[in-house]
């Protein structure tokens, strides 16, 4: 597959790479608090899941979807990241791993309580 135009992501090429690659991000969208776009390829962070915003079941679900959608996006933005790509999800999101300064990302977002610890299979619900 082509390789990105060096000023969005500097160092990231789509595919199934299975080694970490560091990327500095010039442009960045956070879909939601598990999901990222870097210059049009869906990055899918593994090993959490957040509240949905858009599709949330309940008003509680959406609004600690946009607090984690805010907090992802307040860890990622400016900074260097480093991405180990796992694969490709069902929807055709790049799965991975992502770090930053050497965090795991999902482990962060777990910690700061912005979402649960999720390797596939069926999700808990957010709306109790």
């Amino acid at each position: 597959m082509p390789s990105l135009p060096g000023r969005f992501a500097k160092g990231l090429e789509r595919g199934p790479v299975i080694r970490w690659v560091a990327v500095i991000v010039l442009a960045l969208y956070v879909v939601d608090g598990d999901t990222i776009r870097l210059d049009g390829e869906r990055i899918r962070i593994v090993g959490l899941d957040a509240p949905e915003t858009r599709l949330a079941k309940c008003e509680s679900e959406r609004s600690r979807g946009y607090a984690a959608k805010a907090a992802l996006l307040k860890m990622l933005k400016g900074q260097e990241l480093d991405i180990k790509r796992q694969g490709i999800d069902r929807y055709g999101r790049t799965l991975a791993v992502v770090r930053v300064h050497g965090r795991n990302v999902a482990h962060e977002m777990i910690r700061a309580g912005h979402a649960r610890a999720y390797w596939g299979g069926r999700r808990k619900g957010w709306c109790d």
